[in-house]
């Protein structure tokens, strides 16, 4: 089973806080892959028709709703610090895509020092799955009549 966060299936559950999200799909059997970002929280990122590079996204020749096709919202720079370009970039100037707008409130420079962030749940999440777990014993049984 191979598991990873995607921001879409977050939205879809919005109503549950993000931690529990990263513990549920740490927690379960299986590979953890970790996109650039879910350590941090990050979100998917605004690209864009204009902005728009992934070629699933562009050939769609359809500026209204390229945007269930594209990757690259996925795929906005990583939020080191809160400085110009999210520290992805010492450029001044545009980077391969956009930014996302939440990068100054929500970049890891920050998190690294805030003992109860993102960061430090997902490090101490994901050490628990190095951890040897002992399984107990069960008994799969069939009730009959239950209701």
């Amino acid at each position: 089973m191979l598991l990873r966060l995607e921001d879409n299936a977050l939205k879809k559950l919005e109503r549950q806080p993000r931690y529990k999200q990263t513990g549920q799909a740490l927690i379960l059997p299986g590979i953890a892959v970790t996109y650039q970002g879910e350590e941090i929280g990050m979100t998917d990122g605004y690209v864009s028709w204009e902005d728009t590079r992934d070629p699933q996204g562009c050939n769609t020749d359809d500026p209204i709703n390229y945007y269930k096709k594209s990757r690259d919202p996925s795929r906005t720079p990583y939020h080191w610090d809160n400085s110009s370009n999210a520290g992805f970039s010492a450029t001044q100037g545009k980077t391969w895509l956009p930014v996302a707008d939440n990068y100054k409130n929500l970049y890891l420079a920050d998190q690294i020092n805030t003992p109860k962030s993102h960061y430090h749940f997902y490090k101490d999440v994901a050490a628990i799955r190095l951890q040897q777990c002992n399984m107990g014993t069960w008994m799969s049984e069939l009730f009959q009549n239950l209701f």
